[in-house]
């Protein structure tokens, strides 16, 4: 019989399938389930729901309750008591900017999974001292993005990272393709005037939008020994569903999504391997039927 995973592992393996956490700012508890349904129907049932404003900790109990597959977290959680309400009311896990002693090791005492903010070697050190090894990087752009990142976590094994502030469309591919990034944070899925407005289609559509910029951002390319074929160009067309299979891929990393394409004059090796790509995106359910999401 299969040990159980531990409550953290399975919140890990959830955000590194979602691979997108949305950072939500809600004003109107009342609107909370009908933006958990969109988010859901979207192909991202993940949100993390700050404690910035007063209705924070009722959004997430009426999420839990009403959308019990949506991954419902608490963010900007600040003491104990904030992540013992934020437990009560269903939250799957807190995270907090920064590393506040006394919330993180109320949460390691209590099993709650937790991802403090680190911006320092020092403040990573405090996190690894409780037994964490995953952490918020934040606010990752200000403090030099996924470069400085790289340099402050080189010692630190396997150690990985939750970045977010500052991150979105045009800068996700930097930390996406780093293989020490669980999943990036950021707004720009569902601001907060979007929710207050009710605008749930246009949070959909944009949820729908930065899935296929991510499935575009974990296949990255490499062009070096192009011979005949736009290698983009056919996996582009392969994930439409126009084409069966894409001859001129290496094999994937055992990492999740995380693959390299290149072009191999073995036609046949290089269509196996991109039909395992393929049927792996299809498995964390990033295209469907060979189609992007």
């Amino acid at each position: 019989m299969h040990e159980r995973p531990a409550p953290l592992t399975r919140v890990v393996e959830r955000l590194r399938k979602n691979r997108l956490i949305p950072v939500i700012v809600i004003d109107d508890a009342g609107k909370a389930v009908a933006l958990a349904r969109a988010l859901e129907e979207a192909g991202l049932p993940c949100a993390e729901i700050t404690f910035r404003t007063p209705r924070a900790l009722e959004a997430i109990e009426k999420i839990s309750k009403e959308c019990p597959n949506v991954l419902v977290g608490a963010g900007t959680v600040l003491t104990p008591r904030q992540a013992a309400d934020a437990h009560s009311a269903g939250a799957k896990f807190v995270v907090a900017p920064g590393f506040g002693a006394a919330m993180v090791d109320y949460c390691v005492e209590n099993g709650i999974p937790v991802f403090p903010g680190i911006a320092t070697p020092t403040e990573l050190e405090f996190a690894l001292s409780r037994g964490l090894t995953v952490m918020k990087f934040f606010p990752a752009e200000s403090l030099g993005g996924i470069a400085y990142l790289k340099s402050i976590s080189a010692p630190y094994g396997k150690v990985e990272f939750l970045p977010s502030g500052g991150i979105g469309p045009s800068n996700m591919a930097a930390y996406l393709s780093n293989p020490r990034i669980v999943a990036v944070g950021g707004s720009w899925m569902a601001p907060a005037d979007w929710i207050s407005a009710g605008q749930f289609d246009r949070i959909r559509d944009e949820v729908r939008k930065s899935h296929d910029r991510f499935v575009e951002v974990y296949v990255k390319c490499s062009l070096e020994k192009l011979v005949e074929r736009d290698v983009k160009g056919l996996y582009k067309k392969a994930l439409k569903g126009e084409i069966a299979s894409f001859t001129g891929v290496s094999d994937p990393y055992e990492e999740p999504l995380h693959a390299e394409l290149t072009v191999e004059s073995d036609r046949e090796t290089a269509a196996e391997s991109f039909n395992k790509l393929l049927a792996r995106l299809e498995e964390l359910s990033y295209v469907r039927n060979g189609a992007a999401r």
